[in-house]
């Protein structure tokens, strides 16, 4: 809906997201000519238009967003860039709390899909910040020696990773904890 505003309003339709992604081709069907921005080098590839409209995969870390909308900016100074912030607030509130949780904790589990492209971030994130990360679907995949010399354990999920799920990695988190003492 965002785009085919941007799109009636003039805008050359652009999408920071991951190209394939089930997401990013709904937002991309009905313009052919839209282009995906993954990573800067993609920006590069952009066709010179007057204006540029942008909007995002609701899964992108919001810092990633702005800096690539602030390089299409920089490397399109000419043209009129519009970006309306289409990241959702559950993933925006996952990707702010983890950055808490990297502070604080000496590792951090994240538990949902492989396949899971807000799950995934969340694990880039953690990887980039340099804090051991350990990327789960189910508690029975915890092992015991990934915790060793490990104090404070962190634990997040995915936005579509059910609560029973976390939960059920909790207490083996905690069960782990106990059979230390």
């Amino acid at each position: 809906m965002q785009l085919k505003r941007l799109v009636t309003d003039g805008y050359f339709p652009v999408v920071i997201g991951k190209a394939g992604h089930v997401e990013v081709r709904g937002l991309t069907e009905d313009f052919p000519k839209a282009c995906v921005v993954d990573l800067a080098s993609d920006i590069l590839k952009l066709p010179r238009r007057n204006r540029y409209g942008v909007i995002s995969q609701t899964t992108q870390p919001i810092e990633r967003v702005r800096a690539l909308v602030a390089e299409i900016e920089r490397l399109h100074p000419e043209s009129e860039v519009r970006f309306v912030d289409t990241v959702c607030k559950p993933t925006k509130d996952r990707q702010l709390a983890l950055r808490k949780l990297i502070n604080a904790a000496d590792a951090v589990v994240i538990v949902g899909g492989r396949h899971s492209n807000n799950t995934r971030q969340l694990v880039e994130t953690c990887r980039a910040a340099g804090k051991r990360t350990f990327h789960i679907e189910r508690a029975d995949e915890l092992r015991s020696d990934w915790f060793n010399g490990i104090s404070i354990v962190g634990l997040t999920a995915g936005t579509s990773t059910m609560r029973e799920t976390v939960e059920d990695v909790l207490r083996r988190l905690e069960e782990i904890a106990r059979n230390r003492l």
